[in-house]
């Protein structure tokens, strides 16, 4: 089976359509790219149509920012988000190896886009 890919553009014509809207149909495209890894099997516009909403909201619930590096994530992740005053556990001084050892594996990475894996 041929699996179909919907460019940025074909994506933001189909959201117009179905009356919704997404800041960055380049950052969804990536992120439906990852979702579709899981469900091989179904394919075609009828597939987009059906799902389009939920990856709408998905990315947008899940999407933690762009970063330069892994290590910028890790340490803006730690700084904004870890607010209990305790050292966490997976906390390494080095914020390329707190990314590397722990946070890569809750969060997919593409191209300096970061998402929870919350799917």
């Amino acid at each position: 089976m041929e699996l179909t890919i919907y460019s940025p553009e074909e994506l933001e014509t189909l959201a117009e359509e179905m009356n919704l809207f997404h800041p960055d149909y380049y950052r969804l495209a990536l992120f439906i790219s990852l979702v579709r890894a899981y469900p091989l099997a179904t394919n075609g516009a009828e597939y987009y149509r059906e799902n389009l909403a939920k990856w709408i909201e998905q990315e947008q619930e899940s999407y933690f920012g762009e970063y330069e590096t892994p290590a910028h994530f890790a340490q803006e992740y730690y700084e904004n988000y870890w607010t209990d005053g305790r050292l966490p556990n997976w906390l390494v001084v080095d914020w390329h190896a707190t990314w590397s050892h722990n946070l890569r594996h809750d969060f997919t990475e593409d191209l300096g886009h970061y998402w929870a894996d919350i799917y």
